[in-house]
């Protein structure tokens, strides 16, 4: 019995994120502006329709008053229509505006319901079928994804009270008051199922999102320093064609002589903090693990100059690293070059350039370090 009313509460009151919620406002804001449109559509046909078909009587009172109606539900869809598209607009404001979103859609399910019933009861005084009510209902279930218990309670209140208003002030008896009642049952039932097969559906459609971006991560980005790795350069080069780049290659200075000193493990932690700093002045997007101890940079729109005093901060804060207790201060080399590139053979010479400056200042700094010793 526990376990059928938690089931039974999970379903009318399921936990909802908020990536799930902003996917069900977007549905429901689309399919406002589609049922608004269509219905908007159809009874400006019929306002037209119905004027030219009493043109003839357009002084009499019950013309009027009919064209006044349907005006006026002309004049709703026409509202519907314009907040529904103005509040889709912009993805982050139907974020932000969630409840607001939630309340314009009760409020439009509302308001269509009773345009069902009103165009309904002209209809039904004259003995025929409140076929429009019912149409107004069926698109409700199926268009507007509401939460179960405000659904249960809109459709259950809205049905039960259109019925007893009929039965007791316009045609009493010519209700089948079982067919009836099965239909809100049903109704009731559609609204529910269809919210949360909706919820279960966007809940499976993130969750092999999700997925996706976690293997394009790994496969895409290095697991170490969990910077871009050459198979992410090889996918983002387009990204840099057709403009100026300044490309810089770099590594660390003595890599091997820390490996082989202090053991794989320090290594790995002096790469890691290389990262680090790396990241901390130069946007990742621009940042790739080349192999080894070398890293890349490549740079839309900077020159040289900016690339190499950046560089140099990078090197003032490694100089700042201990490794282990030693008073061995860690450095790198690098190599910037720059230039115009219009295709990705352009662009992998261009890193060989660079690649060739890093090889020069390595070559330098090496020779500078034998001549100290």
């Amino acid at each position: 019995m526990k376990k059928l009313k938690r089931k039974f509460l999970d379903y009318m009151f399921p936990a909802i994120d908020e990536e799930t919620n902003f996917e069900i406002d977007t549905a429901n804001l689309k399919s406002i502006f589609f049922v608004s449109s269509v219905v908007l559509a159809l009874q400006t046909i019929a306002l037209i329709v119905f004027l030219i078909l009493n043109r003839h009587n357009l002084g009499d009172i019950r013309v009027m008053s009919s064209a006044l109606n349907v005006g006026v539900s002309i004049l709703l869809f026409i509202a519907m229509m314009i907040i529904s598209g103005r509040m889709r607009r912009s993805d982050d404001d139907i974020r932000k505006r969630h409840p607001a979103v939630v309340a314009f859609v009760v409020v439009f399910a509302s308001l269509f319901l009773l345009w069902g019933m009103f165009a309904s009861t002209s209809t039904f005084v004259r003995g025929q079928q409140i076929l429009t009510f019912f149409t107004v209902e069926l698109c409700v279930v199926i268009f507007v994804r509401m939460r179960p218990i405000v659904s249960t309670l809109l459709l259950t209140v809205g049905c039960v009270g259109y019925f007893l208003f009929l039965e007791l002030f316009v045609r009493q008896g010519m209700l089948n008051a079982y067919n009836y009642m099965m239909h809100v049952v049903l109704s009731v039932a559609g609204a529910v199922a269809n919210y949360n097969l909706n919820v279960s559906n966007i809940a499976k459609k993130n969750q092999i999102r999700k997925l996706n971006e976690s293997l394009s991560q790994i496969a895409n980005h290095d697991s170490l320093t969990r910077l871009k790795n050459r198979h992410a350069l090889s996918e983002d080069m387009p990204d840099y064609l057709d403009g100026d780049v300044c490309v810089c290659m770099m590594d660390i200075n003595k890599f091997k002589e820390i490996n082989d000193t202090f053991g794989h493990q320090k290594g790995d932690d002096v790469l890691r903090h290389v990262a680090e700093v790396l990241l901390a002045n130069f946007p990742d997007k621009f940042i790739y693990r080349y192999g080894g101890d070398e890293f890349l940079i490549i740079f839309p729109g900077a020159t040289t100059d900016m690339i190499e005093h950046t560089m140099q901060k990078v090197n003032n804060r490694l100089a700042r690293y201990r490794i282990e207790l030693s008073d061995k201060r860690l450095g790198c080399a690098f190599g910037c070059v720059s230039g115009s590139v219009s295709s990705q053979g352009e662009l992998m010479a261009l890193i060989a350039s660079a690649d060739a400056a890093l090889y020069q200042q390595k070559k330098n700094y090496l020779h500078q370090q034998s001549s100290y010793s």
